[in-house]
């Protein structure tokens, strides 16, 4: 099975760029931007699972990461570079692979648009039985066999469109987000009352 190099996200990249484009102040950890840079350059190479699907030990580092990113920005919050990589310094802090936290990140993201999409997409799936009751229904009906065969690809082009829709990783991750489900809304509580003044 091949695995890929997860290298860091686009998001993450920019934001470092810009981290790194402000003063080389030192975190609360005690490190500067390229101090933590470095470090974050020497931890080991992730390789994602060639089914790109999460785990719960993966969630739950995506949860304490994001906990402790949080504590980090509150202390200063105007520190344009403090909040570029209080990600990044959450993760080396709490002990766990930067890089995985890359891919985590990205596929949590992933996993939460889908599910802000999963509406949407039950409606669609609803208009397409509809469709496809009555094209069933003008099959049976059919007045010749040219008419039928029409029919039959027509049918065919939505079953296989409704298949292609699917993508199993995905759909597998946000279902084992919405396990979750409390303590990322906990998590968005608590991110908004730090933003408050």
């Amino acid at each position: 099975m091949k695995r890929s190099r997860v290298p860091l996200s686009a998001a993450s990249f920019c934001l470092l760029l810009v981290a790194l484009a402000c003063k080389a102040k030192p975190g609360e950890d005690g490190r500067g931007t390229p101090d933590l840079m470095a470090e974050v350059a020497t931890a080991p190479e992730y390789q994602s699972p060639a089914d790109g699907r999460l785990t719960a030990r993966q969630i739950e580092m995506y949860l304490d990461v994001r906990r402790r990113e949080r504590e980090i920005r509150e202390v200063e919050p105007d520190d344009l570079a403090n909040a570029a990589t209080a990600d990044l310094r959450a993760a080396l802090e709490l002990g766990y692979n930067p890089k995985e936290y890359s891919w985590v990140e990205e596929r949590v993201l992933e996993a939460q648009m889908l599910q802000t999409t999963q509406a949407l997409r039950h409606q669609i799936d609803r208009g397409r039985e509809a469709i496809l009751s009555r094209l069933e229904e003008q099959r049976r009906t059919a007045a010749d066999d040219a008419q039928r065969s029409e029919i039959e690809k027509q049918i065919a082009a939505l079953r296989e469109g409704a298949a292609a829709a699917r993508e199993p990783a995905r759909e597998f991750n946000s279902s084992l987000i919405a396990r979750y489900a409390d303590d990322f809304e906990k998590l968005r509580r608590e991110e908004r009352n730090g933003q408050q003044p």
